[in-house]
Formats: C-alpha cells, structure tokens, sequence
C-alpha cells in the first residue's frame, strides 16, 4: 500500500505494524476484507489516502466478510462453520 501523508487527517489511523506485531493466521493481505479502509479515508481534500500496489484492487466496499476474514476468524477461534450468515434486514 502506498501512503499519502499530505492528504490524512487522522495520521494515528495508519500506524505501520511489524510482521512481529502482526498475526496474520498466514493468510494473504485482504484487499477485499469488511475491515479495510477505503482509498479516500480520512482524506482531508477528496484525494486517495491509500492506494494498494494493485491498481485494480476495491477497498472498503464491501457489506460481508470476506473469503480470508472468515478464514482468519475461523483459525483465531478454531472453529470450521461454513454455514453463510445473512447480514441483518
């Protein structure tokens, strides 16, 4: 992902973390996850924040987790369900 600093009003949102300070669970980065900011976070002009290094990637638009969230939840509590969950009405 690259940073553009000129434009985030809330730099503390985008603290960089260490792979030691990280735990993945081994999956691969989730452009796709519910959690992801989107490329305009915090922006203080409109102008991307963000922007991943795969130029055709969406972030933060999703409404339901993603294949790897659910993966990473299911390794974190070591649980299997594969039963989809349909988002509140």
């Amino acid at each position: 992902m690259d940073l553009f600093g000129d434009y985030i009003g809330m730099e503390s949102n985008f603290q960089k973390y260490s792979t030691a300070q990280v735990d993945t669970q081994n999956t691969p980065y989730d452009y796709g996850s519910i959690m992801h900011y989107p490329r305009d976070a915090f922006s203080v002009n409109g102008q991307d924040t963000i922007r991943p290094f795969q130029a055709v990637a969406v972030l933060g638009n999703r409404q339901t987790l993603s294949a790897i969230d659910i993966q990473e939840v299911q390794l974190a509590y070591g649980c299997s369900a594969t039963r989809p969950i349909s988002p509140p009405t």
